[in-house]
């Protein structure tokens, strides 16, 4: 209930936003989606409907590889289940994400009155305490807005920023090899190197999915890779940075002991940590680390 007045004030009086940086995201997602379109044309031979599930599905079908997977029609999950098998269907599961985070830049743009959106907010949506918010989305991990872009600094302090958490990760666990990778990296870090430099992933977001704890079957379809190279990296960045994910595991294991997350002179009691379904421990556990880390 801390921030209920903070929050009942930014829905009646609106959270600020850069416009110039929203306008800066619109212009360069466009150019994205166009980028992909080409791709995705040039890999298949041909044109199709990229935007149809039926012409998209039609056009795999084609993929001798791919034929037997594929049916009537194709869904944005199934083709991030298919991008570690073939190249065109991660090419076009990318489009499909970048249209959709068109689209809800489109929604946050339309809304925007004098510098500012009114979106509702929840603070019961995600277990670790981030904010969520819709009519526009603009908090949730994973949207169209980067959290540098919100100007109003409450706001911005509750939602995911994968910066942040790497910060805190590197404090929390002390590890130097780590610290020294993040800190020389600038924007772009090479956590991994090698494979995930060739394929041009998001190495902040591929080390904090593997942080909190993904599945090898989850990271494959989040980064669009096969289970193969999925459980190659996590074995990397568990080798490289032992220390950190050793602190991980003790973090873990008082967490279930306990039946609640603590750091810092702060508890966090987390729905399923006691539980007898190891999938609704595991995703107490997930949360616990998001938790710690505030992302």
């Amino acid at each position: 209930m801390a921030l209920l007045r903070t929050l009942v004030d930014k829905e009646c009086n609106g959270v600020r936003l850069s416009i110039k940086a929203v306008n800066r995201r619109r212009e360069a997602l466009a150019k994205e989606v166009n980028a992909l379109r080409k791709a995705v044309t040039a890999e298949a031979g041909r044109e199709f409907d990229l935007d149809s599930p039926l012409d998209t599905a039609s056009a795999l079908r084609g993929i001798s590889s791919l034929g037997g997977r594929v049916g009537r029609r194709v869904t944005l999950i199934q083709l991030e289940e298919l991008a570690g098998t073939h190249t065109l269907p991660g090419l076009i599961a990318k489009y499909r994400r970048a249209q959709k985070l068109g689209r809800e830049l489109e929604a946050i743009c339309k809304a925007v009155k004098p510098g500012r959106v009114f979106p509702s907010f929840n603070q019961i949506r995600w277990a670790h305490g981030s904010l969520s918010s819709t009519h526009p989305k603009i908090c949730d991990a994973g949207g169209p807005l980067d959290v540098r872009v919100v100007i109003d600094r409450t706001i911005r302090e509750h939602m995911a920023d994968a910066d942040r958490a790497l910060d805190i990760l590197q404090r929390i666990t002390g590890d130097e090899v780590f610290e020294k990778d993040w800190r020389e990296g600038g924007d772009h870090p090479s956590f991994i190197g090698g494979c995930a430099t060739e394929r041009n992933l998001d190495q902040k977001h591929l080390l904090l999915s593997v942080v909190i704890g993904f599945s090898d079957a989850a990271l494959s379809s989040r980064f669009l890779i096969d289970r193969f190279t999925a459980a190659g990296i996590r074995h990397a960045l568990e080798g490289k940075y032992a220390k950190l994910f050793r602190w991980l595991d003790i973090y873990r294991r008082d967490t279930l002991t306990q039946g609640y997350a603590q750091h810092n002179g702060k508890l966090k009691y987390l729905e399923g940590l006691k539980s007898s379904d190891l999938d609704r421990r595991q995703k107490a556990l997930r949360s616990a680390v998001r938790w710690l880390i505030r992302y």
